[in-house]
């Protein structure tokens, strides 16, 4: 009897494990086996969330730079206004005329430091600073700075091309929002190493979990086709000593 039971309880487990695709279904399967798995699997969904965050962060670090490249564009086109403007053929009236739209360059650079935005957070006006990614299990990761670009941040506030000027404002301000540029191009490269280190170590946790964790199916199969006619052999033997004994306890009654 005590066979047929063993038969059944392993039937039991080995069906429980084809159903769910899992060796380890609960501590008493495989209690080391099950904080080994627990442990990888918690490292695993770290990564992924570390490599989403990253994602979130280089999104972050994208937008900032779009916005530099068009304050870039401005500074481009303030610089061809001033340099027609230092032409000796310009008169009070022409210069006046260019002014009106350097101001509304001017303009657009300041309102574009004001309001660019990610996640309602503002990114060039010299607060976002020491921006943490969270890109390891661990929380560990690279921080992001991005430079103010405001008109005083880059030294233009004021300029006018009806007095005398200084071209070389200009240059520096065209030199700050470049080096920014690039600063940021590096840390989103940067970044695209983090996630692509994160998922290959995700997936090679995942491989070692699935084989501590995960069912041999092939294995489970054959294994459950045995137990079922090792079963089946129990209870047929079970029967033939049943009906044995019901034999021998007619012929006893029979005498």
């Amino acid at each position: 009897m005590s066979m047929t039971v063993n038969s059944g309880s392993q039937i039991q487990n080995l069906s429980q494990q084809l159903s769910t695709g899992r060796q380890i279904n609960s501590a008493a399967d495989n209690a080391a086996g099950l904080g080994i798995a627990q442990g990888l699997s918690a490292q695993e969904r770290g990564l992924n969330q570390g490599t989403r965050n990253t994602a979130d962060m280089q999104s972050l670090v994208n937008t900032a730079e779009g916005a530099l490249s068009s304050i870039n564009s401005n500074l481009q086109r303030l610089n061809e206004l001033a340099l027609q403007s230092g032409n000796g053929i310009m008169n009070d009236r022409d210069r006046a005329n260019i002014q009106r739209e350097v101001d509304q360059i001017l303009d657009n650079i300041q309102q574009t430091s004001q309001t660019t935005q990610f996640n309602t957070r503002n990114l060039l006006d010299g607060n976002a600073t020491n921006l943490h990614t969270a890109s390891s299990p661990d929380g560990s990761g690279m921080s992001v700075s991005i430079p103010g670009m405001s008109l005083e941040s880059l030294g233009l506030e004021g300029f006018n091309v009806t007095e005398n000027f200084d071209l070389s404002a200009i240059h520096n301000a065209m030199n700050m929002v470049n080096a920014a540029r690039g600063e940021l191009g590096a840390v989103s490269n940067r970044m695209d190493y983090v996630m692509t280190s994160n998922d290959i170590t995700s997936l090679n946790l995942a491989s070692a979990r699935s084989r501590i964790e995960d069912t041999d199916m092939a294995r489970a199969t054959t294994e459950l086709a045995s137990a079922r006619v090792q079963e089946q052999y129990q209870l047929a033997m079970q029967r033939q000593d049943q009906e044995q004994l019901e034999n021998q306890t007619q012929r006893l009654f029979t005498f």
